[in-house]
C-alpha cells in the first residue's frame, strides 16, 4: 500500500513535492486556502484598454536555475531571457545601472573591491566565515564608505529583499550574497539576467499540477493537524477529515504554529522564531513612476525609491507585445500614482530579517520528520523559485521518492546543497555551484 501524505500549500514547493511523490505513486492531497494554486507565482489575466492581458506577480528565474531549465527542455517549454537593471532615485546620490552617474563612478572602486572579496570567499568555501559575519559588520570592518552601503549596494541588494532599511543590513548574513555576486548573478555594472516563460510561469505550474487531477483542494483552508500513533489527522475548512501517514508544510510558520495540535517545545520554539510583514503589491498602468530612458532603451527593471521598488511587468498581447505595466512594491508611504490606472493588488508574507530569524531558519533541520512532520519552501531555503521547488524535492525524497533529473551534473549539485541546507546543520556556502 502507498503512503498517504498531504501537503499544506500548493505554491511551487508543495506543488513540486505533490508532483514527485505523485510520479513515484504515492497518495497526494494538496490543501490550497486561495482559488489557484501557484502561491507567489501567482499569474492571472485583467483587462486592459479592452484586451485581456496576463501578468505574472514573479519577476523571473535566475539564468543560472539549472532544475528550471531541465523541466523546460523535459517539457518543451519556451523560455527567453531578459535583463533587469536597477535605477536608485535619492538626489544627488541617484544612479541607474543603464547609465551609471557621477555619484555612482566615484564608488566604482568599492563595487569592484566587494565583488573581488566575494569571490575570494566563494572560492575558499569559506561558509563557516560567511555565516558568522553580517552584512553591516562585514562593510564596516572592511572599510566601505556610508554611502556605498546605503545608496549602493542597499538598492541593489532589495531586488533579492525588497525594501532594505538601514537597520535591516545589521541582521542579513553575509553568506546571502557571497554566492550571488561572486558567479556574477548579480553585479553593480550591469543587469541582472532572468529567465522567463512567456506566460510568466504559468506553464510550469501546468506541468507540475498534470499528475495531480483531483488531489489539489482549492478553497480548503486546514484548519487543525493532530498527529498520533495513527498517522496524521487533517481537518479542514470544509469539515472534511482525512488520515494521513505523513504531512508536507509549504506554508509559513504562522500559518503552521495556529494548526499545529500540541506542538512539541522544540517545534514551537523554532515556528516562534521566524516573523514575517506584509508585502503589499499594486498593479498598475501609471507610467510616471517609471524613468523614460527604461521604455526608450525597451530595458524593464527593478525600479528603488525611499520608499518604494517598483518592477515593472510585462505581459504579452497575442502579438507578444510588451505593456507597460508597473506593480509597485508598497513598503512605506507610496509615491505618488494614478488610482485609476490600478489593475489588481496582492498580498503577500515575506519573512522578517532578524537575528531571531536567521537562529530558527538554521534550526529548523531539528524539527524536520519529527512526528512524520516535514518543511519546505521560503521559511526553509533562500526564496528563489529554484530553490523552493527543489525544497519540495527534498522532502518528497526523504519519504522515499524518486528524484527525477538525476543525470544532469548542475542540477544534482543544487539539489544536494539544498539537502544539506534542510536537513544539516551546517549548510554549505556554495548552492549554485
Amino acid at each position: 500500500m502507498s503512503k498517504k501524505v498531504a501537503i499544506v500549500g500548493g505554491g511551487i514547493s508543495g506543488l513540486g513535492a505533490a508532483w514527485m511523490l505523485k510520479k513515484s505513486g504515492f497518495e497526494v492531497t494538496v490543501y490550497e486556502e486561495k482559488a489557484h494554486p501557484g502561491g507567489h507565482m501567482e499569474s492571472f489575466e485583467f483587462e486592459v484598454a479592452g484586451q485581456m492581458e496576463r501578468c505574472h506577480m514573479n519577476p523571473g528565474h535566475f539564468r543560472y536555475s539549472p532544475h528550471i531549465k531541465a523541466l523546460s527542455k523535459l517539457w518543451d517549454l519556451p523560455t527567453y531571457e531578459q535583463e533587469f537593471g536597477v535605477y536608485y532615485h535619492h538626489g544627488d546620490e541617484s544612479w541607474a545601472t543603464f547609465s551609471h552617474s557621477e555619484f555612482f563612478l566615484a564608488h566604482a572602486d568599492e563595487c569592484r573591491r566587494f565583488t573581488d572579496m566575494m569571490k575570494e570567499l566563494y572560492e575558499r568555501d569559506a561558509a563557516a566565515e560567511a555565516s558568522a559575519s553580517t552584512l553591516h559588520d562585514y562593510l564596516t570592518v572592511n572599510g566601505f564608505s556610508p554611502n556605498f552601503i546605503q545608496h549602493i549596494f542597499s538598492p541593489v541588494f532589495s531586488w533579492v529583499f525588497g525594501d532594505i532599511r538601514k537597520k535591516d543590513i545589521h541582521h542579513i548574513s553575509l553568506v546571502h550574497v557571497v554566492e550571488l555576486f561572486a558567479l556574477g548573478i548579480f553585479s553593480f555594472f550591469k543587469p541582472i539576467v532572468m529567465l522567463r516563460f512567456p506566460k510568466g510561469g504559468l506553464e510550469l505550474l501546468e506541468k507540475l499540477l498534470e499528475p495531480l487531477d483531483g488531489d489539489v483542494l482549492l478553497n480548503t483552508r486546514v484548519e487543525n493537524v493532530v498527529r498520533n500513533e495513527q498517522g496524521v489527522l487533517v481537518v479542514d475548512s470544509m469539515g472534511g477529515q482525512r488520515r494521513f501517514d505523513e504531512i508536507i508544510f509549504s506554508v509559513n510558520f504562522e500559518i503552521i504554529q495556529s494548526i499545529l495540535d500540541t506542538p512539541h517545545p522544540m517545534e514551537a520554539s523554532i515556528l516562534n522564531g521566524l516573523k514575517y510583514r506584509d508585502l503589499h503589491i499594486e498593479l498598475h498602468g501609471d507610467k510616471s513612476i517609471v524613468p523614460s530612458h527604461f521604455f526608450e532603451e525597451e530595458r524593464i527593471g527593478v525600479i528603488l525609491t525611499d520608499n518604494t521598488a517598483t518592477d515593472p511587468m510585462i505581459p504579452f498581447d497575442s502579438q507578444g507585445r510588451i505593456s507597460e505595466i508597473m506593480a509597485s512594491t508598497i513598503t512605506g508611504d507610496m509615491s505618488p500614482v494614478d488610482r485609476a490606472a490600478l489593475y489588481a493588488d496582492r498580498l503577500y508574507k515575506l519573512e522578517k530579517l532578524t537575528i531571531e530569524s536567521l537562529i530558527a531558519r538554521g534550526n529548523v533541520f531539528q524539527i524536520q520528520g519529527f512526528q512524520n512532520t516535514w518543511y519546505c519552501g521560503l521559511s526553509t531555503v533562500p526564496g528563489f523559485t529554484e530553490f523552493c521547488m527543489v525544497s519540495g524535492f527534498a522532502v518528497a525524497e526523504k519519504l522515499g521518492a524518486k528524484y527525477p533529473i538525476e543525470h544532469n551534473e548542475n542540477t544534482q549539485k543544487v539539489y544536494e546543497n539544498v539537502k544539506r541546507m534542510m536537513f544539516n546543520s551546517f549548510p554549505s556556502l556554495r548552492i549554485f555551484s
